[in-house]
């Protein structure tokens, strides 16, 4: 029976069944472990113990989970603070292409190339060719403000509507 802690073949193929089975589970977890048993078979193939290549395999395991895990993770899972789609608007500054009049239920604004039906965040009317900052977006409708109005708005930056 060979002694699979002193051969280097051995630790290759761990590390290559480790890599096969972080294909399937993406967490980072087994690869970390993979660059271990690659350091361990580096270790026996430089003519190091086993004990050496298991110290080398503890070693490099650990300070690629502590090192190189968290930047995958990252790259993998971008940050959820990221507004997409709609919510993304949510800040912009626009400009009324329809007068926005809160008794006829109409306006639209122009923000970002996009024409969006609005609606004004006090029910004041707002005029064309005013701008507007966008404060929340309900379906395709905006609520706006003109952008010179120093209220709050409505949905604070990085919340989606």
């Amino acid at each position: 029976m060979v002694d699979w802690l002193h051969n280097a073949q051995a630790w290759l193929a761990l590390a290559a069944v480790l890599l096969l089975a972080e294909i399937l589970t993406t967490t980072f977890f087994l690869a970390c472990l993979a660059l271990g048993a690659l350091a361990a078979a580096g270790s026996i193939a430089l003519g190091h113990a086993g004990q050496e290549a298991l110290v080398a395999f503890s070693v490099a395991s650990v300070l690629s989970m502590l090192a190189l895990r968290p930047f995958m993770l990252k790259m993998l899972r971008p940050a959820s603070e990221v507004r997409t789609n709609a919510a993304a608007i949510i800040g912009q500054e626009g400009r009324v292409t329809v007068a926005i009049r809160p008794d006829m239920d109409e306006g639209r604004v122009q923000v970002g190339g996009e024409d969006w039906w609005a609606v004004s965040s006090n029910g004041e009317p707002i005029a064309v060719d005013c701008r507007i900052l966008v404060l929340a977006v309900d379906g395709s409708k905006l609520t706006v403000r003109p952008s010179d109005d120093p209220s709050p708005p409505l949905v604070p930056p990085g919340q989606g509507a």
